[in-house]
């Protein structure tokens, strides 16, 4: 099977996880959207980013040097473990400080606990055993993408069921705990290669050498994709946020997730072919141009009745369906970038990386700051486009250069 087939094949399995996943994942969001007040998305916004914000700026990148690297993935095994499980330690004592930190600058006293709560999440994921990267590595995509797809199931379950009970923010994040405890029990019990409390400091040093300007590149990352959240819990308060963040969540199913089934799928294959560019051209080309026409087609519905938003969550939500086609373009635009982003990553063009997501992310914050206080979450929304719509050129003429020139 030629790697531009497989990396099709790949896609077909990673779009039908995240498709299915995606419908629970709104199915869960619909039910949600009646047993929670609108506020409560907010809050769990801002819980989300501290978890986020601190993996990022924790990022090791071992994941993706396993994935990288021509060794096989148990060779640094049991180092990569002993520093995912100190990572998520550090984490989760990063989260408890920001817990009150941020509890202060939303004037939100519900975000000490719900975010001092949400500090065990990346703590218990620490312990996941790192061979489940195998699976990608050895592009076994079938039995990623149901393992993946029970994950989404479990989270789905536990948080429609805790919050029928309680009525609840706290359920949601006792639901990411639930899914987190499921994950590393699934990655011990279905792995027959299972690591140890070994460390070797030749190979986390070979580990950090060869992921160097990956850090940098996923807090950007992460900030260009939760800043907005950010700011526009400051200047509109949990409530606007509350309608902005599922605005985004519905806009960007269709089209954001679906690149991430590009990039998990691509990302291996490309890895493998980088140094032959021809071939690479080609199956970068096909992979993209099949991507973009899908996301298209994913996103219309929204594009032509974006008031489906209020069909769906009822009428209280009608703020957010308001704001709904920028966000819509905007995914459009982000999902042809990270198709871009796979190539970058696998011929390790972290500078060019880093560039653009630091042109945008500073673009979107001035935008945001300027027009939200003006045009309240419009202005805010269109902001977030317009960032990615001036810098698109910026991902073309990149991955010109990086089909076209060989890496020194």
């Amino acid at each position: 099977m030629g790697y531009t087939r497989q990396v099709l094949q790949g896609f077909s399995w990673h779009s039908f996880f995240l498709l299915s996943a995606k419908v629970s994942a709104a199915l869960k969001l619909i039910v949600l959207a009646r047993l929670l007040v609108v506020s409560d998305f907010g809050l769990y916004s801002l819980a989300a980013i501290a978890l986020g914000v601190t993996e990022a700026f924790t990022q090791t990148g071992v994941n993706i040097m396993l994935i990288q690297s021509k060794k096989a993935v148990d060779y640094y095994l049991d180092t990569a473990w002993v520093i995912a499980i100190v990572r998520g330690t550090v984490i989760g004592v990063i989260m408890v400080l920001l817990a009150w930190m941020m509890s202060n600058f939303y004037h939100e006293p519900q975000l000490l606990p719900l975010i001092t709560l949400a500090a065990f999440v990346p703590f218990v994921k620490g312990f996941i055993n790192p061979y489940i990267v195998n699976m990608q590595k050895e592009l076994a995509f079938g039995w990623d993408t149901l393992y993946r797809l029970a994950l989404s199931f479990i989270d789905a379950i536990a948080a429609i069921g805790l919050c029928l009970l309680f009525h609840s923010v706290f359920m949601l994040i006792f639901a990411m705990l639930i899914s987190a405890v499921v994950e590393v029990a699934i990655s011990f019990i279905f792995f027959e290669i299972k690591p140890k409390l070994n460390f070797n400091l030749v190979r986390a040093q070979d580990i950090f050498r060869q992921m160097k300007g990956l850090n940098l590149s996923s807090i950007l990352s992460y900030l260009q994709l939760n800043l907005d959240n950010m700011l526009i819990g400051k200047l509109a308060g949990t409530a606007n946020l509350g309608y902005y963040y599922n605005a985004f969540q519905l806009s960007h199913t269709p089209n954001y997730e679906l690149s991430k089934a590009v990039l998990h799928s691509s990302f291996p294959v490309f890895s493998k072919i980088g140094d032959d560019l021809d071939r690479l051209k080609k199956a970068f080309l096909k992979t993209s141009i099949t991507a973009m026409i899908i996301f298209l087609l994913a996103s219309l519905p929204l594009l032509i009745y974006p008031q489906i938003l209020v069909i769906l969550f009822t009428a209280k939500w009608r703020p957010a369906a308001a704001i709904l086609r920028p966000l819509v373009w905007a995914g459009l635009i982000h999902s042809f970038a990270l198709v871009s982003y796979t190539l970058w990553y696998a011929r390790q063009k972290y500078r060019l990386l880093n560039l653009h997501l630091g042109l945008n992310l500073l673009l979107m914050a001035g935008l945001i700051l300027l027009l939200t206080p003006r045009y309240g979450l419009a202005g805010a929304s269109w902001g977030v486009l317009i960032s990615r719509l001036v810098l698109l050129p910026l991902v073309i003429w990149g991955s010109y250069r990086t089909l076209c020139h060989h890496s020194h």
